[in-house]
Formats: structure tokens, sequence, C-alpha cells
């Protein structure tokens, strides 16, 4: 059989859902069907990004060359972006303009931080991950300045996330041996709503402690200069900000031709397939189940990895489909920081260093299980 009589296999993004059947793709192409990965850079892994802010860990740590894992395995790499889907010819279409035919498509696109109004240079998202890297070198030119003024941070967001980024943020500064106003804008919601009220009381703790501010005034509803105006009519002045208010579908998702939900998510079944076309799927952040909408968060995009791997394999070889199903309880550990790490499970959790450790253990022995060989 020619390449051009094998089926293809078009894979969209290198997220956390995608790594695993990137790594394990020679077998597919044993099986005779060509692989294109297409991908428009390094992937970085959010397990390490707040802690990359703090200056914990490398920029070079924290990313996986995805080009050298593709061909290190066998399959072909396109360094572009998506921009649509031509159905009718079942070609995706690329930003450049270049055409990949598939016949099994798959979609793991990821999302972007929710915007604020009137955001401008000062100020920085969650997502693309190397925005925080921006954000870090930024700081840290700030911070080796012989300016002796006191930096004053912004963190808009009351979840996880935004705590993650406050104690890093105080981390960084605190390396340079400079004194640096850190301040959480977590609007009126309770801090830290997702974890167990005793879990969110100790790690409020810790930042006070640390001398990390919060703020319960209301939402940001416009930012003026370095100006934060809130809707209960507070304003905080800061001199760069952090938006991490939460993430929504890229808006690549409206261009694709294809069933969204309300927030532009795209739609799949248990199966991780498109209910309208059933050769196109979608993981990880960019995907919505319409039964079970689920968090944006990596545990769930890296548990649908082998299902993905093995359902694409089974549209080739025609055996029946695999359903995901999201785990109820999983462990989560973040990294405050100060060495100190918050894990949980349920209504389980557990402060401390070993919490740390534990968290750099598990995402370093992620890392390495992806790296080229």
């Amino acid at each position: 059989m020619n390449s051009a009589d094998k089926p293809n296999i078009v894979l969209v993004g290198a997220g956390h859902a995608h790594l695993h059947t990137i790594k394990r793709v020679h077998s597919l192409i044993e099986q005779g069907v060509n692989v294109t990965v297409v991908s428009p850079d390094k992937f970085w892994y959010s397990g390490l990004a707040t802690g990359m802010l703090g200056g914990m860990y490398s920029a070079e740590l924290d990313q996986v060359d995805v080009a050298a894992l593709v061909r290190s395995r066998g399959a072909s790499i396109i360094a572009g972006a998506l921009q649509s889907i031509d159905h009718k010819m079942k070609s995706v279409i690329l930003q450049d303009g270049t055409c990949v035919p598939f016949d099994v498509l798959s979609l793991n696109i990821g999302s972007a931080s929710r915007p604020l109004p009137g955001e401008n240079e000062r100020c920085y998202q969650v997502k693309p991950i190397r925005r925080l890297y921006e954000l870090r070198q930024r700081l840290e030119r700030e911070f080796a300045s012989p300016s002796g003024k006191a930096l004053d941070i912004a963190v808009a967001g009351g979840g996880i996330t935004a705590f993650e980024i406050a104690g890093n943020v105080k981390a960084l500064a605190e390396r340079f041996q400079r004194a640096c106003n850190v301040t959480i804008l977590c609007g009126s919601q309770r801090p830290l709503s997702e974890l167990a009220a005793a879990a969110a009381e100790r790690v409020i703790k810790n930042f006070s402690d640390r001398g990390i501010r919060l703020s319960a005034t209301g939402k940001i509803v416009e930012i003026d200069g370095r100006v934060a105006k809130l809707r209960d009519n507070h304003e905080i002045s800061f001199d760069f900000l952090v938006n991490a208010t939460g993430l929504i579908a890229d808006t690549i998702g409206k261009d694709l031709g294809i069933p969204l939900d309300s927030s532009g998510g795209i739609l799949v079944d248990d199966t991780l397939r498109s209910p309208e076309y059933q050769n196109i799927f979608a993981v990880g952040d960019c995907a919505t189940f319409a039964s079970n909408p689920l968090p944006k968060i990596g545990v769930y995009a890296i548990r649908q990895s082998p299902i993905l791997f093995h359902n694409i394999q089974a549209m080739i070889s025609g055996v029946s489909l695999r359903q995901f199903v999201p785990q109820k309880l999983y462990l989560s550990i973040i990294t405050l920081g100060d060495g100190n790490g918050l894990a949980t499970r349920g209504s389980w959790w557990y402060f401390g260093r070993a919490a740390f450790l534990l968290k750099d253990w598990i995402d370093r022995r992620f890392l390495s299980s992806i790296q080229p060989t």
C-alpha cells in the first residue's frame, strides 16, 4: 500500500490528551496509516507553570519539543495553527493556507483566559502558559533593577490558580530579596471555593503570614491603565496584573463548522466524538460533554488519552469504541511558592512540604515519560 492509499489520522494540537497518542503513534503507523500532528510550537506543561513563574523550575524543564517527539515516533509534524475545517473535502485548513486531508481527526486545541475589559501590556493571562514565562522575565528585570520601589502585583480571581499565581509571584520577589505587594482580587465569592473550607482557611492563613493580601471587593469591570475599577466602585492600582479569572473555549471553535455549547466548547459524546461528525474527536479543555460538562483541568485530559488512542485505533480497525467515564475523586496538589503544597482528594486534604515534594516527583516523572527518545 502506498502512502496515498493509507488512511490519514490528523492530530491538531499537542496538549495533555494528545501526548499519550503521540507516544504510541508508532503502533498506528504499523497498522498502515499516515499520522500527522499539527502544532505551532512546543508543549508547555501546566503542572509546572506556576512553579516556573516562581523561579523554582526553568522554562526549559517546563517544555516538551513536540516536533522532536513526533519525529522520534515516526509520524509527520506540521508547524502551524488551525483556521477551519473543510468538511466536504475532509481537510483541515491552517492559518497559512495549508490543507491537511484526514480520515480521522482529533482536536486538542486547548482553552484561553477569560478576557477582562481594558487589558493592556501590563496585564498577563494564565493561558497560553508562555505568557507566565513572559511575566516572569519582566518581573525578573524589575526585581534586578536598582530601583527600591516595591512592585504592586494584582491577581484577578479567587480560585486555586489565582492563589498559585500569587504565592509564586511572591516567591520570585523573595528570590531577588525584593519587597512585592501581592493582592488577590477574589471578588465577592468565597476564596478557594473548590476546596473544603478548612483546607481553604489553611492556605489563606499561609498567605496572610507571608503578607499576601486578599481583597473581597467586587469583580473587575474595567482596567484603565494601571488601575482596576471594581463593581463596588473601589479601585486598585497595580504595576502588573495577572488574569486568573477562569478559562473559556478558544474562539477558533466558531470557525470549525461543528456543534458547540453555549460557551464555544466543542460538543462531544462519551466516546469523545462530535455527535454530528463521527470521524472527529475533541479532547482536553476544548471539549465539552453534552451530558456532563467538566472543569478545565489537566487530570481529565490525561485520563481521556488512553480512551482517545483506543478509539482512534477502533475507527481504523472497525472494533467497538470505549466510553470515557470521568473519575469522581482524584488527587490534586497545588504549589504555593514557599516550598509547601496542598494535596486534596475529595474532602481529605494535607498541607505541608511533603505535598509539594510529591507533586514535584509526579510532574518530573510525567515530563520524563513524554520526552523525545
